[in-house]
């Protein structure tokens, strides 16, 4: 049987539409109406024209990220649309991640009989992670700077805000000052943070590096140290 899944939420996303800044601004504003608008609603809001505003809207339909329905008619006279955003909300999503994460992680967690089968399975699964992201292409493998590049590219993607603390001919020192991984309810466990340093390491691809991921190693940060292994 063929499945047609849903479009990824992803593809929703306001960045992922490439819209104009004004489609952005009509777009955040209908935002805030939660049972939809009308045209002139905005149009007062935002001191537009209600022409001007129902061709946003238009642009904004055909990019999937506006749907309309027809109003309920109420006495005579031509029923008007009413229009809602369909684009998710990026912090709900980024949190409901999160929590999903708190939960299989401990879940596996319990799994394991010892801490050492604990940190087995983080490992394993953290390079499996590392596998699928270099079979999608997302660990940037064409960087000039070689591992380096490759993994700071990663985690500025993924939102870890690294900066590059010391390199000398024997390895570097990487600071990750934010985790799309954490929420002000949870921090990442030590069984999450295996998970994280086994991708990282799957991301080295570098025989000659030993990677290790040192959990808030200072106030507000963790660090990833990669070192040349010894002879």
């Amino acid at each position: 049987m063929n499945q047609h899944p849903p479009r990824p939420a992803t593809d929703l996303f306001p960045e992922a539409l490439k819209l104009s800044p004004k489609q952005r601004l009509v777009l955040d504003t209908l935002a805030n109406y939660p049972d939809g608008s009308r045209v002139y609603e905005l149009a007062e809001e935002l001191n537009m024209h209600a022409n001007t505003i129902r061709g946003h809207l238009d642009e904004l339909t055909e990019r999937g990220a506006v749907h309309s329905f027809t109003a309920p008619a109420i006495g005579r006279g031509r029923p008007s649309l009413i229009y809602k955003v369909r684009i998710p909300d990026n912090r709900t999503v980024a949190a409901e991640y999160v929590t999903l994460i708190e939960v299989m992680g401990d879940y596996l967690e319990e799994q394991a009989a010892t801490p050492e089968e604990s940190a087995a399975m983080a490992q394993a699964i953290g390079k499996r992670w590392g596998e699928k992201l270099r079979e999608r292409g997302l660990e940037n493998p064409e960087s000039s700077q070689g591992f380096l590049g490759r993994i700071t590219a990663y985690l500025r993607s993924m939102g870890f805000d690294p900066i590059q603390e010391v390199s000398t001919e024997d390895g570097t020192s990487i600071s990750m000052r934010s985790c799309p991984l954490s929420s002000n309810e949870f921090h990442p466990t030590p069984f999450i943070c295996a998970v994280h340093e086994g991708t990282l390491q799957q991301l080295l691809d570098d025989d000659r590096m030993h990677l290790n991921l040192v959990p808030y190693d200072q106030p507000g940060q963790c660090c990833v140290e990669i070192t040349r292994k010894q002879a």
